[in-house]
């Protein structure tokens, strides 16, 4: 069976739940034809509910087509300006909003490698993976049907993404890294499972090789990071709050440790020191 028969019979099982997004100009005949001009006409099959078209073949594809492709500055603007809107609209579902939010890291890679972005636009973006952080409140993480819902390991790969570009500011650093580590442990009570440590671990290492945060900073960060949520880590076991920020915390050091370990790049080995010496005091 041909892709296109594939993605189209995943569609017909996957009928509209009541959070999902219709997805009318999702044309997967009219995409697999598609050329390296024109990536946006794939944008719409990330609101569809069925992973196979969304995560398979949408984000695939997208993702192939900037990392191979010669898009234009202005498709690629033009792309960012819709993205960051559908993701600024409280109406957005929740899988919708994650896979935009992929998408709108492979275009950040781009301006990473090939800079086509002005400062003002830049600084948008900046502001936007800020948003993400802030305000999401889904934490499914993986749905047996829909698939991953997995809006904090996505932002936190736009911030990676960021973070490995030269042009973002001090100031801009300084804001990703702070909205990154209220999602290390959210307010809410969530116990991280799938793979969230991970992901913010590294766009941490990735913030933390900047040398315009300072090693102050990055040791501040760390504690920060570690402090338990009602005076102390014993009280922590009295709360489902308090097991969850254990949790939490401890997965994220653990990859911190995992991720830093016999790097021979001395801001890297101060990471794993003083996350080390944090992961101690959680207990």
């Amino acid at each position: 069976m041909n892709l296109k028969c594939t993605l189209l019979l995943c569609g017909m099982c996957y009928p509209l739940p009541v959070y999902a997004n219709p997805t009318p100009d999702c044309d997967i005949e009219k995409n697999t034809k598609i050329t390296a001009q024109a990536p946006a006409s794939l944008l719409p099959c990330f609101a569809s509910p069925s992973p196979a078209i969304r995560d398979d073949y949408a984000l695939t594809t997208f993702s192939h087509i900037l990392r191979t492709g010669q898009v234009s500055e202005a498709a690629l603007v033009s792309m960012i300006l819709d993205i960051q809107e559908q993701l600024r609209n409280p109406r957005i579902k929740q899988y919708h909003k994650a896979f935009l939010t992929l998408g709108l890291a492979e275009i950040a890679r781009v301006d990473r490698i090939t800079p086509f972005l002005n400062e003002s636009q830049r600084k948008a973006l900046v502001e936007t993976a800020v948003f993400l952080f802030k305000t999401t409140t889904d934490f499914t993480g993986f749905d047996d049907k829909y698939g991953y819902i997995h809006q904090i390991p996505h932002t936190a790969d736009l911030v990676l993404q960021l973070a490995l570009n030269e042009r973002i500011s001090q100031h801009q650093l300084i804001a990703l890294a702070q909205s990154l580590k209220t999602v290390i442990n959210p307010s809410q009570v969530v116990f991280y499972h799938t793979n969230e440590p991970d992901r913010l671990a590294r766009a941490s290492i990735y913030l933390f090789l900047r040398k315009e945060l300072s090693e102050a900073f990055i040791t501040q960060w760390l504690e920060d990071v570690s402090l338990p949520p009602n005076g102390s880590w014993e009280a922590a076991y009295q709360s489902k709050k308090g097991l969850a920020a254990m949790h939490n915390v401890k997965g994220f050091l653990g990859r911190l440790l995992l991720t830093s370990y016999d790097k021979q790049n001395e801001r890297i080995a101060l990471v794993h020191a003083h996350a080390l010496a944090q992961l101690r005091r959680v207990r």
